[in-house]
């Protein structure tokens, strides 16, 4: 069973904290611009790309440690949540 590192420890850690992405136009045009980003990428694999989230898995390059990060596309803005799985 897979364990993941929860990002809440970050809340009052401002070093950490993403900010929201703005995006122009209307958000489908905004998630197909980001998914060919993310698709252009190597070891990423998407999860999840339903309504207004996209789920992605980014595997590091030498010890193949993988990052969930979920895009969720708020009305003008993409906010990004990542969290780090260990075993």
């Amino acid at each position: 069973m897979q364990k993941f590192v929860s990002g809440a420890w970050h809340a009052r850690d401002k070093t950490h904290d993403i900010a929201p992405i703005l995006y122009g136009g209307d958000r489908k045009s905004a998630q197909k611009r980001l998914l060919k980003i993310i698709d252009s990428l190597p070891r990423t694999r998407t999860v999840v790309d339903k309504g207004d989230t996209i789920h992605v898995e980014f595997t590091s390059r030498f010890l193949r440690f993988v990052d969930d990060v979920e895009f969720y596309f708020a009305k003008e803005a993409v906010c990004i949540c990542k969290t780090g799985r260990h075993p």
